[in-house]
């Protein structure tokens, strides 16, 4: 089978799902360094809760991050770009590119630096064994 009409439907789902424009996302916090991710400067950042299971440890949501630097650990995630455009910089590894249609993950303890140069939104499976903090 080709991966060329798995690609295609993933990069028409944002299409048939919902439109990333009508999105109605709330206002988050920008991190600072709180659960190991810090982001640079005052860039736009929202986002939605969609799912947190009971035990807190799986969630999967929506998050909006505008143009900036951020710097984090990976808590083992799942993640598909609906919209932006980032580089991705591990330490001691070649950087790679991100951008709308792709689908991502990335396992638990990885560490990256993302250089966000047009907004991304994502949606985003987590699930983290201790417990996320939210």
């Amino acid at each position: 089978m080709s991966s060329q009409p798995m690609r295609s439907s993933f990069e028409s789902l944002k299409e048939l799902v919902l439109n990333v424009a009508d999105l109605r996302l709330q206002d988050w916090p920008i991190p600072r360094g709180e659960w190991g991710v810090t982001v640079q400067g005052n860039p736009l950042y929202q986002g939605q809760l969609l799912y947190l299971s009971p035990d807190k440890k799986t969630a999967v949501g929506i998050e909006r991050l505008g143009p900036s630097i951020l710097r984090g650990t990976h808590v083992g995630e799942t993640l598909y770009f609906l919209e932006g455009r980032i580089t991705a910089r591990p330490p001691g590894r070649q950087p790679y590119g991100i951008k709308a249609g792709d689908i991502c993950h990335f396992p638990e303890g990885i560490d990256d630096v993302w250089e966000i140069h047009e907004t991304y939104t994502k949606i985003f499976h987590i699930h983290y064994e201790p417990g996320l903090p939210f």
